[in-house]
Order: C-alpha cells, then structure tokens, then sequence
C-alpha cells in the first residue's frame, strides 16, 4: 500500500512509512525522549498551548535543550494530512550518538518527530458506549510517571495482561493505592462526589485530567484531588478513565465486580464538557 501519512522529521515533510531514523538515536538505545499526544478536532489542535506546556516540562525534566516551539509545525502537519478528526504525535530524542549511557558533555541536536493521522471512525466509540472492563495491577512503573517519556514498556505489559485475561485495560496500584489507567488518568465518584488521585512523581499531570477537574467543578460538581484505595474502587458509584484519544469513558466492571449500574452519568457529562469544548 502506498504510504500516505505525511511527518515532519526535523522540519522535513517525509512519508512516515519511508522515514529512517539513526540506530544509534537515543531513543532507540535507552529510550532518551519525550512525547505528547494530541486531539485534533475540526482541523484544530484542542489545548495546544497546554500540551506545549507539559512537552516543555518533560525536556526541562530530562535536560534536553535547544528545541523550539513546535506549535507551527503541528498545524503545519495537520493541515500536510488534511486533517479534519484525528490525533497528532510528537516526539523529541535526546538525538543520536555513540552508545553510552551519560549524555555528560554530549553536545547533541535533539531528533524531532511530528506526524498526524485521521479518525474516520472514532476510535474509542464503542467503548463510549459499552464502557470498559478492567483488572487492578500493581504498578511497576519507574519512579517518575509525571514525566511524559517514551519509557512504556511497564505500561505495554499491564495492557497486555490485561487483554490477554479477557478485560479491557489495568488500573495500577501502588502501596494500596490507585495511580492511574496504562494510558488514563482515573476519576472516581461516590455519593456525587467526583475524586481523582492528586499529582505526584507516580502520576502523569493529564491535560484531560486538569481541562475536566475545572470543567466539572464549573458546572457544579464537587471535584476532590485525593487518595483513593484499591478497595474504595469496588462500591464506586462511578469509576471513569480519561485521556487525550479517549476523553473520558466509564469503567464498568473491575476485577469481576461490577460498579455502579453501567455506563455513568458523571462520564458522559465529562465526555460531552471535552467535546463541546474543543469544537466550539
């Protein structure tokens, strides 16, 4: 098939499926970078200045200088792909050199990848509507998920258990109590009070997370940063998971038990706060 997704790579437009990146990139080597993932909607980045924000404390965080702000060449590679639903990745390497594992006096040009793909079905409808099903797992990731590396595998591997045991997705647990989702921030409410684990080096600072704690304390609901036990997660009113491609989606059952009576009222309000918001 003849590729058609269109990236920049260090500010030229290549063919994505044809693009060649150096092995000895540090990416590959160590997983020496950072990315971000965005929404688009009606041809528009929803919250870029926000994901701008937190891309620039993921380098700050890692020590990667010299990169600019990328904002022009994400409506660059929208509009490249004509773009109408879909999403945009972007992702920023320490760069290339030979393999060792300082980077003390390196001087290196950071590797810049940008590419933007259509939703022409949306991708996480179905379970919009159904809801998901998910398992706890301790969480086994390092020790600073607040910053947005490449770094997944621990991630990968939680995802995959879970499927492999016949559920959708894990809710991480640590020392007894809820982190997040392998790909999701976690919100859980009981007698109509919204709670979400407050920020730490053990969570990454959702923008979907920040956008709906405003919205729905906005719209009159109680929001509470706090900590929330595994066991808390079983007589949950509601528990729902939000991200950037999923926005926010009701978690129906966990570890076999069911919550609440199905797909919430709070998760599709928070689903309907993302989406009117970004398509105004």
């Amino acid at each position: 098939m003849e590729p058609t997704t269109r990236a920049l790579y260090n500010g030229s437009l290549v063919f994505l499926d044809e693009l060649m990146v150096p092995v000895n990139d540090r990416a590959y080597m160590f997983g020496d970078a950072i990315y971000e993932v965005l929404r688009v909607y009606r041809k528009k980045p929803f919250l870029l200045a926000h994901h701008m924000a937190r891309l620039q404390k993921s380098l700050d965080a890692i020590m990667i200088r010299g990169v600019c702000d990328l904002s022009a060449d994400i409506s660059s590679i929208i509009a490249a792909n004509n773009i109408e639903e879909g999403m945009v990745y972007v992702q920023v390497s320490r760069g290339a050199a030979p393999r060792n594992h300082s980077f003390y006096k390196l001087d290196l040009t950071p590797n810049i990848l940008i590419y933007a793909k259509p939703f022409f079905v949306h991708p996480t409808l179905r379970e919009a509507e159904e809801g998901i099903t998910a398992i706890t797992l301790d969480d086994m990731r390092w020790a600073r998920c607040d910053i947005k590396t490449v770094n997944l595998l621990p991630n990968c591997l939680a995802q995959s258990k879970a499927q492999t045991l016949g559920v959708d997705d894990a809710l991480l647990i640590r020392d007894g109590y809820l982190t997040e989702g392998t790909s999701s921030n976690v919100f859980v409410v009981k007698d109509n009070v919204i709670k979400t684990p407050p920020l730490s080096h053990h969570i990454l600072p959702g923008i979907r997370r920040a956008f709906l704690i405003e919205a729905l304390q906005a719209s009159g609901h109680q929001v509470l940063q706090d900590s929330i036990s595994k066991e808390s997660l079983y007589s949950a009113d509601e528990v729902f998971i939000t991200s950037t491609i999923k926005e926010a989606i009701s978690v129906v059952a966990i570890d076999g038990k069911s919550i609440g009576h199905g797909i919430g009222k709070l998760a599709t309000l928070a689903r309907k706060l993302i989406v009117d918001a970004a398509v105004l």
